[in-house]
């Protein structure tokens, strides 16, 4: 019997081995089919970013060698500028670009282009696509896709519940931003002529500066949806083979200053109170992660995150995820709405920190909870607020909501006898490095604010 148990045993064993590698399996089953996943996510980001800078390149190429489609140009004598159209067909897609003469204009005024030649100016413009500074002696035609797309552009997650597709490149100062087939529409046919007249007649415009629009249609067995990378819209899908409309807009809260700098609040305002609150997350912490984090939040430039002590992978995961700063939960909060993150503390560190953070896009009920202002002189506020209340009256004009005012506040240590550059027609509130701020310097310790706005997505039509 003694022996008959000994078998029991060690078959028990072998039963426990064989369930252990079978679940061994399937972990690793798991993790190749979520890798096998991000790896087709990532073709596909780059198929299309891919696709868009190489025919963008090429019609900068057409047009600076003056060559054009006849059949395009015969149609457009019967149009009107806004309505132009310039196809182009390759084998697996066709690419078409929208009023390329009328971007152009706005182009040259926006890239302060000192030359009437527009040539230069979609020169200018391309080469900032790709990357490349004003001190490469590449041609257009040279400039590699493969490098803008693996190292100058990359997809965004967002919070934003439209669904649609965000790309940045590498210095933050240009967004693509992919729009369903009926916003394309209105854009051009409804919207594009009168916001090119606002933006040719207000130069401080606070509306948010679109640099060009496309649209790639994919032909024959092509299969490629991309997900929506966001938590409102994970499961949301666009087909790329019914077209894919883009726009190509400069951010509102880019800074031309080197290095880049780090943003230390970021608010998304509506001028409403209802749902405007930004989701909370409760995350456990060990004491080393919550320590990195502290002093994440004080840096002014992101190069500077690599130079904190005892960075911790979690550390630099919940900077980049979050809104700079922890949260302090009030009696308002409905804490069973609260989510939870994914923080692990590690496993040597036996005591956790139990706190709370914001997404990275605050809103309004944050904007009041915060006792945010922006402290930029009495001549500068009645300036902004006349031109504020000017953007809005054409946007009530064209018909449009849902669009926000975004802000971008961003904390230096300045010398106190350092001036501030001076507003000027057509950069009245982007005069300190792409944003506005007072000419003293009242706050503590010598801190400067600068503050960062625009006004975007007024795309949408009241319907």
């Amino acid at each position: 019997e003694d022996e008959d148990d000994d078998d029991d045993d060690d078959e028990e064993e072998d039963n426990n081995d064989g369930s252990n590698n079978n679940n061994n399996n399937n972990v690793q089953k798991q993790k190749q089919k979520t890798l096998r996943k991000k790896t087709i996510k990532k073709n596909e980001d780059f198929q299309i970013m891919g696709d868009l800078l190489f025919s963008i390149r090429h019609s900068f190429i057409r047009q600076h060698n003056g060559h054009s489609d006849d059949q395009n140009k015969n149609k457009s004598k019967r149009r009107k500028r806004h309505e132009e159209t310039v196809t182009s067909e390759w084998a697996s897609f066709s690419f078409v670009e929208y009023a390329p003469a009328l971007f152009n204009v706005l182009r040259n005024k926006w890239l302060n282009a000192q030359t009437k030649d527009l040539t230069a100016v979609s020169d200018a413009y391309v080469r900032k696509l790709f990357g490349e500074g004003d001190d490469s002696d590449l041609a257009v035609k040279d400039f590699n896709i493969n490098k803008a797309c693996k190292f100058k552009w990359h997809r965004l997650s967002t919070n934003s519940k439209s669904g649609m597709i965000f790309y940045s490149n590498h210095d933050k100062e240009y967004m693509i931003k992919s729009m369903p087939k009926s916003e394309a529409e209105f854009f051009r046919k409804s919207f594009l002529e009168h916001y090119y007249t606002h933006m040719m007649q207000q130069p401080d415009s606070l509306l948010m500066r679109i640099m060009g629009c496309y649209k790639i249609q994919y032909h024959g067995n092509a299969s490629m949806s991309l997900s929506a990378n966001n938590e409102y819209n994970s499961n949301r899908k666009q087909d790329v083979n019914k077209g894919f409309y883009v726009i190509v807009m400069k951010s509102c809260t880019f800074c031309d200053k080197v290095p880049s700098i780090k943003m230390h609040k970021l608010y998304d305002l509506k001028g409403s109170k209802h749902n405007r609150t930004a989701s909370r997350y409760e995350l456990n912490l060990d004491s080393i992660s919550y320590d990195a984090l502290l002093k994440i939040d004080d840096i002014e430039y992101e190069q500077q995150m690599h130079d904190v002590e005892n960075l911790t992978d979690t550390a630099k995961r919940i900077a980049s995820k979050y809104s700079p700063g922890f949260y302090e939960p009030t009696k308002s909060d409905n804490m069973e709405k609260v989510k939870k993150d994914k923080s692990k503390s590690d496993g040597s560190i036996a005591k956790t920190i139990t706190c709370y953070k914001r997404s990275g896009v605050l809103k309004d009920l944050d904007f009041m909870h915060d006792g945010q202002k922006m402290y930029v002189g009495s001549k500068l506020r009645t300036k902004y607020l006349k031109q504020l209340r000017i953007d809005l009256d054409f946007l009530t004009k064209m018909n449009v909501m849902d669009y926000s005012l975004l802000l971008g506040i961003h904390r230096s240590t300045v010398d106190e006898n350092e001036p501030t550059r001076k507003p000027k027609t057509g950069q009245m509130y982007t005069f300190e490095y792409g944003g506005m701020c007072t000419d003293k310097v009242f706050f503590g310790d010598n801190i400067r604010v600068t503050y960062f706005t625009g006004i975007i997505d007024f795309l949408q039509e009241y319907n």
